[in-house]
């Protein structure tokens, strides 16, 4: 047994023995700080893949949102397109109400200048001149 020991080169207090030690004990410290790298590695990991969710839900959200806007853009300039047509009814409308004014003026005038001065029945015709008249629909 003691010509083992003689030639066991790492001894208790041999110098290569204390060398041996201080590596190891090195290496463990190494292994410890890789250790903390690859959990911190670990846990950027997961913090940007819980980002890129984040990021996806909301691009989500972001297309949805998009979609409903170009939707209700399409809606007003469909609305501002009716608008225009009927402000361009209602300003015919308006030039041939104004046509008719001035037709019913010119009737008007034409009729009290028949009607003369002094007509005995001028308060009469007037009354029937100025007469709603109610048109009956035909039947079809």
């Amino acid at each position: 047994s003691s010509g083992i020991n003689a030639e066991w080169p790492l001894r208790p207090g041999n110098e290569a023995y204390q060398e041996f030690d201080e590596k190891l004990l090195n290496l463990r410290s190494d292994k410890i700080k890789m250790d903390v790298e690859l959990k911190n590695g670990d846990l950027r990991v997961i913090l940007l893949f819980e980002e890129l969710l984040l990021l996806k839900e909301f691009e989500k959200r972001e297309n949805f949102l998009q979609e409903a806007l170009s939707s209700k853009v399409s809606d007003r300039d469909e609305i501002n397109d009716k608008i225009e047509e009927l402000e361009e009814k209602l300003g015919s409308k308006k030039t041939y109400m104004g046509e008719l004014q001035d037709s019913e003026k010119l009737l008007y005038d034409s009729f009290t200048e028949q009607l003369g001065e002094n007509n005995k029945f001028a308060d009469f015709l007037t009354k029937v001149f100025k007469k709603k008249i109610k048109r009956v629909k035909k039947a079809a």
